[in-house]
């Protein structure tokens, strides 16, 4: 099929919506500043707030109510529009941004998250969306379609193009998009197995996460080996941003380790972490400690 205007190039669609984010993330700023500390007594709540925003913002703008543009699209002459020249209806264009959000909106769900298995489908959900979108918008030089556009058909053409035929993506790009799929899940989920079968790793998290009700979530890595005495890599996730800079937080968590299930163990290194979001705007606090045997309790 003819289109009114040759397809947008992804360096013009990327700048187009640095755009939007500057904006969205400055917008997210605002809106996370008046919440404050009641973010972190509701974050699944802000967090889905923040995305449904977001989403509307999107959703909206890129539909047949607005002609197909956002603020961002609308500067640099882009517009969303079908395979067939015309504009999206409502429901395409919501889920078209809900693929394309998802992994960018909801990410942080992950750390607030108890269940392992949950933990898992979040992984899956959030790398296979955003493994895909990186992979069509690098290696798709042809049709030009990111995983969104891809599923509700729809393309971004740039009114300073003339007409031109509408492309199609190159078949191939399918089976290398899942092999490229499978080995970002790959090295995102082998090393969270490797801890849960190391019963070292696994015993420290459990000592950690459970004495501990500020902690949401713990993760755990071995970082190098000498005659069968490691270090660990550990990083904790407070549920509330104070408790980084607390000593006496840093202080609880290291006494209750029990030294006696960790006699292969030289040092551990701790980053206690503290992380939020709404919408566009994460809120990331960090501090790293070093602890040696000699400072566990006898």
């Amino acid at each position: 099929m003819q289109l009114t205007h040759d397809i947008a190039g992804f360096g013009r669609r990327f700048f187009a919506f640095l755009i939007d984010a500057i904006l969205l993330i400055i917008f997210s700023f605002i809106v996370f500043y008046c919440i404050g500390d009641r973010f972190y007594h509701m974050p699944a709540l802000f967090i889905s707030l923040g995305f449904i925003l977001i989403l509307l913002y999107f959703g909206i703008m890129d539909s047949r109510i607005t002609e197909g543009k956002t603020f961002g699209k609308s500067m640099l002459g882009l517009r969303v529009v079908h395979t067939d020249n015309q504009y999206l209806g409502l429901f395409p264009a919501f889920i078209r941004s809900a693929i394309f959000l998802i992994p960018i909106c909801l990410s942080s769900f992950y750390y607030w998250i108890d269940q392992q298995n949950i933990k898992l489908i979040l992984i899956v959900i959030f790398s296979g969306l955003a493994s895909s979108s990186c992979y069509l918008f690098i290696f798709n030089r042809h049709s030009k379609q990111a995983l969104h556009d891809l599923v509700v058909k729809s393309i971004v053409i740039d009114q300073e193009k003339p007409a031109a035929y509408e492309k199609e993506i190159w078949k191939f790009h399918y089976l290398f998009l899942v092999l490229f799929v499978c080995s970002v899940l790959f090295s995102r989920i082998s090393p969270l197995i490797a801890q849960n079968n190391d019963p070292t790793l696994s015993t420290l998290i459990q000592d950690v996460h459970e004495k501990n009700p500020e902690i949401i979530h713990v993760r755990a890595k071995t970082l190098k080996q000498d005659h069968g005495q490691y270090d660990v890599a550990l990083s904790v996730y407070a549920d509330r941003p104070e408790l980084v800079e607390d000593p006496n937080f840093e202080k609880r968590l290291i006494q209750s380790l029990n030294p006696k299930d960790f006699k292969n163990i030289q040092h551990i290194s701790f980053k206690i972490n503290s992380i939020a979001q709404f919408g566009f705007y994460v809120s990331l606090h960090q501090k790293e400690y070093n602890v040696s045997m000699k400072d566990f309790p006898k």
